[in-house]
């Protein structure tokens, strides 16, 4: 029982020290930018526009998704120009989403992460 606990207590000061000298165990590289306007942070129940700016080398997107919580969204979607797409919402109601895009480029056989960002209204 003793030896479990100690175990215990090495793999929990392990993961405390990588997360402490890493920043986490997973690092996200971007292959753009993802902003929300107003803010991330927002009253709920406005309207809000999540803007994805494509910067992927060798890349002109085709097509551009967005998720929230790892959910395909369908619909309010607009091409602003061959690298930013926006995704709006009316009337959002959610006190949390993790939010995500992705682009279809030429060539390439399975979507490509731009970036992502968690957003909050209350």
């Amino acid at each position: 029982m003793n030896q479990v606990t100690i175990q215990w207590d090495v793999v929990i000061t392990l993961y405390i020290f990588f997360n402490w000298c890493h920043g986490g165990i997973t690092n996200i590289n971007c292959s753009g930018h993802i902003w929300v306007d107003p803010a991330t942070v927002f009253k709920m129940g406005m309207n809000i526009s999540i803007y994805c700016q494509a910067a992927i080398k060798n890349c002109q997107p085709r097509k551009f998704y967005f998720y929230k919580n790892g959910i395909k969204e369908r619909f309010q979607i607009t091409r602003i120009n061959k690298t930013t797409a926006q995704l709006w919402y009316n009337n959002f109601l959610e006190p949390h989403a993790s939010m995500y895009c992705t682009a279809k480029c030429p060539g390439y056989f399975q979507e490509t992460l731009i970036c992502g960002k968690d957003i909050f209204s209350g």
